[in-house]
């Protein structure tokens, strides 16, 4: 038997293989110190930690050097610890957004966490992300994620929102995920700007009656090199 899915509007909440029932999360708890207001989000510059820069897809290990068994989802957790303990959360740093490579889709469409870190072999993510982002509100933090608008993102993985905007955006409610980062690999001046738009109205949708906002991070320019003029095209 294949991997099936009780469907709630979105891709997740029971997951059944082999005839065996895999328990998951309950949906994220709301919280006081993350986005779970009433007020406008992205008035203020987010400030806080994104992976990409200094690690992107490569595998890290634990402090004391050993990676055996140390999945991709400890080692972001470990980076809110790490800002809560000293100090920068307090100071305001309190987005932590894991980019490329946390992700992955099912042949039906499904959204979910990789089970592999990128192109080694350490662990990823969880299937779903609930517990994840608990954890992250549990440090005084907002959950960001990352994805693209086209299929394929830009390290090649198949979890871009393109043709998935209304399930993916049930998906990061549910899982209580405060911000999105978007940027454009795999589309271009002539239907991003139909993507994002699409995108941002399901994000809408799927918190319609929830607290918890999604804060709709836009990084158009990603996918085009330093020297492109469309990278500077502010048609968006």
């Amino acid at each position: 038997m294949g991997w099936h899915h009780r469907v709630l509007g979105l891709c997740t909440a029971a997951v059944v293989t082999a005839g065996l029932a895999v328990s998951v999360g309950t949906p994220a708890a709301a919280d006081s110190t993350a986005a779970n207001t009433s007020a406008p989000i992205g008035v203020k510059p987010m400030m806080g930690f994104n992976n990409w820069a200094r690690f992107t897809c490569a595998a890290q290990a634990r402090l004391d050097g050993t990676r055996d068994g140390y999945s991709f989802q400890q080692f972001m957790q470990d980076q809110a610890k790490a800002m809560k303990d000293t100090g920068l959360v307090a100071a305001g740093y309190t987005n932590l957004t894991v980019d490329d490579c946390w992700m992955q889709r099912t042949s039906a469409g499904c959204l979910h966490g990789a089970a592999k870190w990128g192109s080694s072999e350490q662990p990823g993510y969880d299937w779903e992300l609930t517990d994840y982002a608990n954890y992250v509100h549990s440090q005084g933090m907002e959950a960001g994620l990352y994805s693209t608008s086209g299929v394929n993102t830009c390290q090649g993985v198949p979890g871009g929102v393109k043709g998935h905007e209304q399930v993916d955006a049930n998906s990061l409610a549910y899982w209580g995920i405060d911000s999105i980062k978007v940027d454009n690999c795999g589309t271009d001046i002539t239907n991003r700007r139909q993507i994002f738009t699409t995108f941002a109205n399901a994000l809408k949708t799927a918190t319609a009656n929830t607290s918890r906002k999604i804060l709709f991070n836009e990084s158009a320019p990603a996918g085009y090199g330093p020297t492109s003029a469309e990278k500077y095209n502010a048609q968006e």
